[in-house]
């Protein structure tokens, strides 16, 4: 029972020492943190800090490879899961990234804001990852498209503007914030479904319907500026 005590309480202080270490690496910037930065956000001296991790450089390495082997397992999962429509993996592939970036907006901010500080090989590890992250959406889009279930969109193109409107939520989102993860995410998934989804009258691809989605995805950017102000 202790034993399980001990194991929980160093997660909770792992946890906190990683937030708490996101935040200032995203706020001031990896090389300029100091370790001892970290230690006195949470109270604790240096040399208990290297209980729990060895160095800065660690700390990224953890907030880094946390995030995006998350992303690329979450996404790898769902657009392969052969009892799925295109829509449906739309719609959990968008609700994955958007509650994972709401809950760990510190983690995603940072790596937004210093992806040009990190160390060659850790920049090289998570580069193939975010590789591997487009093409898992790529694949979804252009599986839509196929399918007629997607408006007609460049995969690439779609799979960047939905990356990026998930991505944005680390820059305003903060845990005082009036709306849950939960609630954002939920959001997002109605803008996504609407901005890339058929409408159930539609039938094949349309040229002339560009620009009433172009119309539609303007309304919906619009809807979620207000929800973020």
């Amino acid at each position: 029972m202790e034993k399980a005590k001990k194991l929980v309480r160093r997660e909770l202080v792992e946890t906190e020492l990683l937030e708490r270490a996101a935040r200032l690496f995203a706020e001031r910037g990896f090389n300029r943190t100091t370790l001892q930065d970290v230690a006195d956000t949470v109270g604790l001296t240096r040399a208990a800090l290297y209980h729990y991790f060895d160095s800065k450089e660690v700390l990224l390495t953890t907030l880094v490879e946390g995030i995006t082997a998350a992303r690329v397992t979450d996404l790898k999962n769902i657009r392969l899961d052969e009892s799925l429509s295109s829509m449906e993996k739309l719609a959990r592939v968008t609700r994955a990234m958007a509650l994972n970036v709401a809950t760990h907006a510190a983690r995603f901010r940072l790596l937004l804001l210093s992806e040009n500080e990190l160390p060659p090989e850790l920049a090289a590890r998570h580069a193939r990852a975010r590789r591997e992250i487009l093409k898992q959406l790529v694949e979804l889009f252009a599986e839509g498209c196929a399918s007629g279930e997607f408006k007609p969109v460049d995969p690439h193109i779609g799979s960047f503007a939905l990356l990026g409107m998930c991505n944005w939520i680390a820059m305003w989102y903060r845990p005082d914030h009036e709306q849950s993860p939960d609630a954002v995410a939920e959001q997002y998934v109605e803008i996504a479904l609407t901005a890339f989804g058929r409408s159930t009258g539609q039938s094949k691809p349309i040229a002339d319907d560009l620009p009433a989605t172009i119309e539609r995805m303007r309304e919906d950017l619009a809807r979620l500026e207000r929800l973020t102000r």
